[in-house]
């Protein structure tokens, strides 16, 4: 069974009823969409099962590892800069550093093609913004590197806009733990501009006591 921490899990997609599912499609916040379906394929009906599909590939384009959101956010912090001073922080040493209760800030734009009785519609474009409060992380950095670390727990709120202004799904989480330790193997060099998510998650070689 895959426990990893993504964001899809965050926002529960996959966990909403047929019926919760309907009620959006059926909501005015939706209704965009739909209108905008409805003129492409002049006229043809959509059926309610296809709107319900999108959530559906929504949260198979939200598997993305909140642990590498925030390692991505942690190596770019400018607080971190002080370990890259050698004379202050000689080569092969670790430092344990706890780190403060605090929040970061997430956004993704994911986008949906999708087709119907083999029409091409045009691409839905979504908005997703997350707030993660953290508590409890302590990382392990040497040589200018986070190697790893532990990330604690965390609660937060989120949501997933389409268009400018047309939120179709909020969520607001209790706190939950992001359990065991994280063993990276060449580790993320601070204030690296990394390319993606996957690159930090290619470096992830170990975690250890994980329910």
């Amino acid at each position: 069974m895959d426990n990893t921490p993504t964001l899809n899990h965050f926002m529960s997609i996959k966990d909403l009823s047929k019926k919760q599912l309907s009620e959006i499609v059926k909501s005015k916040k939706f209704r965009p969409i739909k209108e905008k379906m409805t003129k492409q394929l002049k006229g043809i009906p959509v059926p309610e099962k296809f709107f319900e599909e999108i959530f559906k590939q929504l949260s198979e384009l939200l598997h993305i590892d909140v642990r590498a959101i925030l390692l991505s956010v942690w190596s770019k912090s400018e607080e971190f800069g002080k370990f890259l001073n050698t004379e202050d922080y000689p080569p092969g040493e670790i430092v344990l550093v706890p780190l403060a209760e605090h929040t970061i800030t997430s956004e993704h734009n994911p986008s949906l093609k999708s087709f119907l009785n083999k029409i091409p519609l045009a691409e839905m474009k979504f908005h997703v913004n997350i707030e993660l409060a953290l508590k409890g992380a302590i990382l392990k950095i040497q040589d200018g590197k986070i190697m790893g670390g532990t990330i604690g727990s965390c609660a937060g709120k989120g949501s997933i806009t389409y268009g400018d202004d047309h939120v179709l799904l909020q969520k607001e989480s209790e706190s939950w733990g992001l359990p065991g330790s994280i063993d990276l193997s060449s580790g993320i060099p601070i204030q690296e501009q990394l390319a993606d998510f996957q690159t930090i998650l290619s470096k992830i070689i170990n975690i250890t006591g994980a329910n």
